[in-house]
């Protein structure tokens, strides 16, 4: 086996350690006694970086949508949920605020709605989304929204949880 000095023998030579090097992220490579492969050693670089594109490209997938349908210039648009999946508070690596970045250049308005998260002073009431928004897209699927009346006001589903809404396909 190689390692990325040149030689198994300098995996275990603490001379060739690079200043700032941290044991956990030298533990990860397989010459190591200690080693214990990561998520994408064990599944594959290839799939990881395929479910990756499919998880980013979905934001681009849906904002091309909408502009076909709509003239977002004129549109305001409500997310609902930007938390990182249903019925908690995380919002770390959440597509919501992805899909806000994304639509901020194209729609005249984003307004964004979260009743678990508390950390994004941007948020506003459900109620006030709702009727100040002309489509509205369903970006985490808490369990709040499933039954909520929209105003039949045109819902973009991605989750395919919602049961009494104006859901635009």
């Amino acid at each position: 086996m190689i390692s990325i000095w040149g030689t198994q023998q300098a995996i275990n030579d603490p001379r060739h350690t690079r200043p700032g090097q941290c044991e956990k992220a030298s533990a990860t490579h397989p010459g190591r006694r200690d080693y214990k492969p990561t998520l994408h050693q064990f599944v594959g670089d290839t799939q990881l970086t395929t479910a990756m594109l499919v998880n980013e490209g979905l934001v681009l997938h849906v904002c091309d949508d909408l502009r076909r349908r709509y003239d977002l210039s004129r549109i305001k648009v409500g997310l609902l949920g930007m938390a990182f999946k249903a019925d908690i508070d995380d919002t770390r690596a959440s597509l919501s605020y992805k899909f806000k970045k994304a639509l901020a250049g194209l729609a005249q308005e984003v307004l964004t709605t979260d009743p678990f998260v508390t950390s994004d002073p941007d948020l506003l009431p459900l109620d006030e989304v709702i009727g100040r928004s002309d489509v509205l897209i369903l970006c985490a699927p808490h369990s709040a929204y499933r039954d909520l009346d929209f105003a039949g006001k045109p819902v973009l589903d991605v989750w395919g949880c919602l049961r009494k809404a104006n859901v635009i396909a």
